[in-house]
């Protein structure tokens, strides 16, 4: 066993499951330590982030960064530490490929007192850090400058949504919220009515990940409720999926029945695919959660065929992984369910995403299959 410093997704207990399983990384204890001799900074591109486009926030020139730490003469840095089998490590050194592993003193972060040796992951000598690239600097500095000096409420509102996307989609759900009701807040100063339902569908949005159902439906429902006032029947499809779904979270199942047919309704009057899909889904989780599973199986295999015609890969992965899961759980359908899974993971990989539509995270898909492919 070796006591391994954790930052930024290795502090993420889904995204570190994918690594060394997902049981593993939810009963890890964390240990707060202290690091003399290392900094952190928000510096270090990795490969697959391209200049000023992959690796850009919209159009506004934003540099994204990762979070890296670098030796510092002087400095202290904090984190968490967990403890890690010696068998796992060449899995994390994999992970986190754009780093180096160290050997460090750990000391306690409340007590100052030894807990020995450990590791820490830092930049490689011949990393690629944003500062150190004059392209990066003169964009992100002139995106800065731009945010400071205007004057228009609207545009920092826009930036600021953004921004929480970012965070929401990097699984920083509560930081998405704080930087949402910031915009929320511009948005309503300026009288932009349709952004604020925006600003409060993501709100929602990011608080159903955290587990947080009831607010999720306050947020989608003053949403909706503005869709419904300005007359965009294709948003309003899409917020009542949301409150379909938040509905089947709360398990109010025929409520959350009726809000997915309703939307249905209107994505198919608005001929919008994606939603569509969408209520597929809903429909078929609340038919399940009312024992219906026949029709759930219909509904789910619609939404797959729609799926496939679409360039969603979050999506796609969503519908495998719960038609999988509904199938796997009969014995006799266990053979399509694994076929199913291993599809889903294997969009979710090649996408890099950790979450599929519909909140499974590819963690619990890997461990629906492992249980199936016994």
């Amino acid at each position: 066993m070796a006591l391994l410093v954790g930052y930024g997704t290795l502090l993420y207990r889904p995204s570190l499951g994918d690594t060394i399983g997902g049981a593993t990384a939810s009963a890890i204890e964390m240990v707060p330590v202290v690091v003399a001799g290392y900094q952190r900074l928000f510096n270090l591109r990795p490969d697959h982030y391209v200049p000023l486009t992959s690796s850009v926030l919209d159009t506004t020139g934003i540099e994204n960064a990762a979070m890296n730490v670098e030796p510092a003469p002087g400095f202290n840095v904090n984190g968490l530490a967990f403890a890690v089998d010696d068998a796992q490590l060449p899995g994390l050194d994999r992970r986190e490929r754009y780093y180096r592993r160290s050997r460090v003193q750990l000391r306690h972060f409340d007590t100052d007192e030894s807990v020995g040796d450990g590791w820490i992951y830092s930049s490689e000598p011949d990393a690629r850090w944003i500062e150190r690239d004059p392209e990066a600097v003169e964009s992100y500095h002139a995106a800065e400058a731009l945010y400071e000096a205007t004057s228009s409420a609207s545009g920092k509102a826009d930036i600021l949504n953004k921004l929480g996307s970012v965070e929401f989609n990097s699984g920083h759900h509560r930081d998405a919220i704080t930087l949402f009701l910031q915009a929320l807040e511009l948005h309503r100063e300026v009288g932009n009515r349709s952004m604020e339902a925006e600003d409060l569908n993501d709100m929602g949005a990011a608080h159903r990940y955290l587990e947080e159902p009831e607010r999720a439906l306050e947020k989608f429902k003053d949403s909706l409720e503005l869709h419904l006032l300005l007359g965009n029947r294709r948003l309003e499809s899409i917020t009542r999926c949301n409150v379909a779904g938040t509905l089947c979270d709360l398990e109010r199942f025929q409520e959350g029945l009726s809000e997915a047919v309703h939307a249905k309704g209107i994505a198919e009057e608005v001929n919008a695919p994606i939603p569509l899909i969408w209520t597929h889904c809903w429909e078929a989780r609340a038919l399940r959660g009312l024992g219906d599973r026949a029709p759930a199986e219909e509904r789910l295999r619609e939404a797959l065929v729609l799926s496939r015609s679409q360039d969603n890969p979050r999506g796609l992965a969503g519908v495998l992984g719960m038609l999988g899961d509904l199938l796997g759980s009969r014995k006799s359908r266990r053979e399509e369910a694994v076929m199913l899974l291993r599809e889903a993971l294997a969009v979710m990989e090649a996408a890099a995403l950790d979450q599929a539509f519909g909140g499974q995270r590819r963690a619990e898909i890997k461990e629906l299959l492992d249980r199936l492919d016994t």
